[in-house]
């Protein structure tokens, strides 16, 4: 959302701040280097990104330090329920090492991802199916979303949205408008 928040993370970004130098990388640090080079690239590649320090952070034990990088992703990617769980862990976890300054600048981020987003919560009658949204008019690609057991809840950005849900080669679509701060729910019916 701002590039000041993005100059924050790129300050935390150096692999050696996450982990100690070591003469052989971890598959957790060779993960966080990728997802580095690839916020790095002009323009930044989030998607690939988010996906880097996922594993980054699930390789590397959860460390904390991963979150930020992992928040900022989420956020560019539109995925606000995301990043502001991710963002909370980290200020959480990284407690009197976070600088000040980094803390306000994603403490002011938060007021805004929680004043922008609508919370929807969706069912499917099969347990397996997979959900696609894309906002109109946003620059972040279409983001998938596996349902557990027929459901999931989401933290969107608000605005003109279009659901596609997947299972067993059938489609059904969902378009609908979400407001800041409006809850809704879903039920994508696949018996018919």
């Amino acid at each position: 959302m701002r590039a000041g928040a993005l100059a924050l993370f790129f300050a935390l970004a150096a692999p050696s701040t996450v982990w100690a130098q070591s003469e052989s990388p971890s598959e957790a640090q060779l993960l966080f280097s990728n997802g580095v080079e690839l916020l790095q690239q002009t323009p930044p590649n989030y998607q690939d990104a988010y996906n880097q320090f996922r594993l980054a952070y699930e390789k590397s034990g959860g460390s904390w330090k991963v979150l930020g990088n992992l928040g900022l992703c989420a956020l560019n990617l539109e995925r606000d329920g995301e990043a502001i769980t991710h963002y909370r862990k980290y200020l959480d976890e990284g407690g009197s090492e976070i600088d000040p300054g980094e803390r306000a600048s994603i403490e002011k981020e938060l007021l805004l991802l929680q004043g922008n987003m609508a919370t929807v919560t969706l069912e499917s009658s099969e347990p397996d199916a997979k959900v696609t949204v894309r906002r109109e008019g946003a620059s972040a690609p279409a983001q998938s979303y596996s349902l557990k057991d027929g459901k999931a809840e989401l933290g969107l950005r608000s605005g003109s949205l279009l659901f596609t849900a997947e299972s067993k080669g059938k489609k059904i679509t969902w378009e609908t408008v979400l407001t800041p701060v409006q809850t809704v729910s879903h039920t994508f019916d696949f018996s018919d």
